[in-house]
């Protein structure tokens, strides 16, 4: 059964393990810049983002990088989704995601942005965020790099204040 927390100390070592296993799928600049988000999380400041982790079996399977939006009442950003290889197709993605949803509302947050390349080896990732309502808000051309942009989508939450 698959579970979702807030990562803890004990699970960073499985964290950096399935960052490694993105070799083949993320650019050694994103890797690198995604292995200093989480040693800085665990070592110098865990108030800069949030870091939950998707769980089955004492085994972390994906994890999510977050935060409410600086300077904003009501948006909240997700920086990074990642779902070990092995655990693709198997609910990990969807699980984070509505739990950071649940995690919004119950702060009265009202819209969730989350980006993503434009790259054909991203298209899991963004029919993931449409089937789970997420809208396309913008397209950037040649953002990361020429012929590959990137696209911002928007999830508005419905809550009760």
């Amino acid at each position: 059964m698959i579970s979702v927390k807030d990562a803890i100390t004990e699970d960073q070592n499985q964290i950096l393990d399935v960052v490694e296993k993105m070799r083949n799928y993320f650019t050694d600049k994103e890797i690198d810049l995604l292995l200093g988000l989480i040693k800085s999380y665990f070592t110098e400041n865990k108030d800069r983002f949030l870091l939950k982790v998707a769980i089955d079996e004492n085994k972390v399977l994906g994890f999510a990088i977050y935060k409410k939006a600086d300077l904003s009442e009501s948006y909240w950003d997700i920086y990074w989704l990642v779902v070990s290889p092995d655990s693709h197709r198997k609910k990990i993605g969807t699980s984070l995601l509505e739990n950071i949803e649940k995690e919004v509302r119950q702060n009265k947050g009202l819209n969730i942005l989350i980006e993503t390349s434009l790259s054909k080896k991203y298209e899991p990732a963004r029919k993931l965020y449409e089937k789970m309502g997420y809208r396309q808000i913008c397209v950037l051309e040649d953002y990361y790099a020429q012929n590959e942009g990137k696209i911002l989508y928007r999830k508005t939450l419905y809550v009760n204040r």
